[in-house]
């Protein structure tokens, strides 16, 4: 087990302790834009010059990152999930920079690829612990 793992189980133990049945547990990701925002801007703009050039200068570059991105968020939604939340959320904090067409090209396609791979990743874990639960 990695520490990461350990420290979150620890952390969750706790929560999961105080919290009992009063609440349930979230969690939540950025989505592959919004990260991949902070990533190239460096910090939060007002304009997002850098990254909005890349759309038209860099494409593929772009386009790499955010499919990387996606498959690492489902990922740690996964290990979120193992870990005891019950809901988890997408934040596109910086999807609503784009124009509705940029979103249909730089973010959508990227939050669909996070469920997608989540759908995937869940028929593996039945099918390698033979379980019919919808849950990790």
């Amino acid at each position: 087990m990695l520490l990461r793992d350990m420290i979150g189980n620890i952390i969750l133990l706790c929560v999961i302790t105080q919290v009992g049945d009063a609440a349930a547990i979230l969690g939540f990701v950025g989505a592959p834009w919004t990260l991949a925002t902070y990533i190239i801007e460096g910090k939060t703009t007002r304009t997002y010059t850098t990254i909005k050039s890349m759309c038209y200068q860099s494409p593929k570059i772009l386009r790499a990152l955010l499919s990387h991105l996606a498959r690492e968020i489902a990922n740690y939604m996964i290990f979120q999930i193992k870990q005891g939340a019950q809901c988890i959320q997408i934040f596109d904090s910086w999807g609503g920079q784009l124009t509705p067409e940029q979103w249909d090209l730089w973010s959508k396609p990227y939050i669909q690829q996070v469920m997608w791979v989540m759908i995937v990743l869940r028929l593996e874990y039945r099918k390698e612990y033979k379980t019919n639960i919808l849950t990790f």
